[in-house]
């Protein structure tokens, strides 16, 4: 039961935002009455030079030079909005030009392209064909494979040997997607994110065999990893654009028709209903990942505030007790000191001695 990923080309709109500008051993004058609207950098005193080219901004944006201490305000120029740009008179219809820029691939994206075209190719092979699909492949055929898990992981690297858009729409979903959470996650984030996504669909689609709601039969592709990524886009890059055939959707649209679409033929146990049940599953897991992070990461670090706390409470009581050990020597010297009295000092030394080499 091979499933594909309705993925299409992607578009990067034009985005309205802040251009950084770095000024170089600089200072902004603002003094002068003449200037109460035009800001100019000096070197040293120098001649004053524009530092503003043609960059566009909000209507009212702040920026900081903090060389010398000096901060200025820099007001939005007429020929600096939108609908004076060249660009902008070109619109047709209200919509953005696009440029259809190809991304470039990043390290753990392209190690996934080669790894996932590499096992296709093989997979022509009969043989080798034959025993990938039967020994990788989710399979809920009975509780034994649906319990191997090698399969969650080995059938997203499987795509159907008969439909070629199968694997060249999952890949290119992959290349166009994958490079900007990357970035933004690292690699290994990222490939564990991409893995997870696939996984869910691996898991969701046998339990619905299991309970009688979808027919049982061999499930193989990165459709659900693939969707999962345009799930964690939609959230964290929603100017991203996808072109379906000759239109241009936001992939927050895109995302929810096709969440809802898979729902729905799941429901109503259509085509590919289990390919669509993974599908579901792993833009459903992708979301939840992004939207869940923030609060994962402040419950982390509370975690991580209270443990420190118990360790500087262990710390002091520590410190308490070796200063009465000490108190005891003073008095009554070594020879008085118990067993455990001597840990507690030779632990007390190790810790002092661990705290000098951080």
């Amino acid at each position: 039961m091979p499933h594909s990923g309705t993925m299409t080309r992607l578009g990067c709109q034009k985005g309205r935002g802040l251009r950084i500008v770095t000024l170089f051993a600089i200072q902004v004058v603002t003094s002068s009455a003449d200037a109460k609207n035009r800001y100019y950098p000096t070197v040293s005193g120098g001649l004053p030079v524009n530092i503003l080219p043609n960059c566009r901004y909000y209507d009212r944006m702040v920026l900081f030079a903090k060389l010398g201490f000096a901060r200025t305000r820099v007001s939005m120029g007429l020929y600096d909005r939108d609908y004076t740009q060249s660009e902008f008179r070109k619109q047709r219809f209200g919509l953005p030009n696009m440029r259809f820029n190809m991304p470039r691939a990043t390290l753990a994206v392209k190690w996934l392209l080669i790894a996932n075209f590499a096992v296709f190719i093989v997979s022509f092979v009969p043989v080798l064909g034959d025993f990938l699909e039967r020994w990788f492949a989710v399979n809920p055929v009975s509780w034994r494979t649906t319990l191997q898990p090698w399969r969650l992981i080995g059938y997203q690297f499987l795509h159907s040997r008969t439909d070629l858009f199968h694997i060249l729409f999952n890949m290119f979903g992959l290349f166009m997607l994958g490079p900007a959470l990357e970035r933004s996650w690292g690699s290994r984030r990222f490939v564990a994110f991409y893995l997870a996504c696939g996984a869910a669909g691996g898991i969701v689609y046998p339990l619905l065999v299991h309970v009688g709601f979808l027919a049982s039969g061999p499930m193989i592709g990165a459709s659900g990893a693939i969707l999962g990524l345009v799930s964690a886009c939609a959230i964290l890059f929603p100017h991203f654009v996808l072109v379906l055939f000759v239109f241009p959707v936001p992939i927050r649209i895109m995302a929810v028709v096709l969440a809802a679409r898979s729902l729905l033929i799941v429901i109503m146990n259509g085509y590919n209903a289990g390919g669509e049940a993974a599908h579901f599953a792993g833009m459903a897991v992708g979301a939840a990942y992004v939207l869940l992070q923030p609060r994962w990461g402040r419950f982390t670090l509370k975690v991580r505030a209270g443990s420190g706390e118990k360790k500087l409470e262990q710390s002091r009581k520590l410190q308490i007790e070796v200063d009465r050990i000490l108190a005891k020597v003073h008095r009554e010297g070594l020879h008085s000191l118990s067993g455990a009295e001597k840990r507690t000092l030779k632990r007390a030394t190790q810790e002092e001695i661990r705290r000098q080499r951080l």
